[in-house]
């Protein structure tokens, strides 16, 4: 636990400093001046969606789509068609927990919570935890 608190402060330093450096804000202190990338999205593809899902992380995955959903005593993690927007299958978290992002790592799915700071693994095939 306390090595899982370590890299999430860890990772918020490090998103702190590229956020700062964005902006331009360490600019003088870096003395770097770089040029900025200007990105026009463009969407390709619109697919249906459960409207009553807060989506708080997708993963792609050997073409199955993966989603983490949150709220207080709604938060899951699902198996969704990405055609249809149906769920194929779905674990339903503990209602004192919040569903965060997901990772895919070696055989298991990883699901963050909000503030609790808990995070679950599941098997890729059962979603057992």
């Amino acid at each position: 636990m306390l090595r899982l608190a370590l890299h999430f402060r860890l990772a918020f330093l490090l998103v702190a400093l590229m956020a700062l450096t964005a902006c331009g804000a360490v600019r003088g202190i870096l003395s770097v001046d770089l040029p900025v990338e200007r990105l026009e999205p463009r969407v390709i593809a619109v697919y249906p969606h459960d409207p009553d899902a807060f989506t708080e992380g997708l993963l792609l995955a050997n073409g199955r789509l993966y989603e983490s959903t949150g709220r207080y005593g709604q938060s899951t993690l699902r198996e969704v068609d990405p055609e249809t927007g149906g769920i194929l299958r779905s674990v339903s978290l503990r209602d004192d927990l919040f569903g965060e992002g997901i990772a895919l790592v070696g055989s298991r799915i990883i699901q963050l919570t909000w503030v609790e700071g808990v995070a679950l693994r599941y098997d890729l095939d059962s979603f057992s935890q």
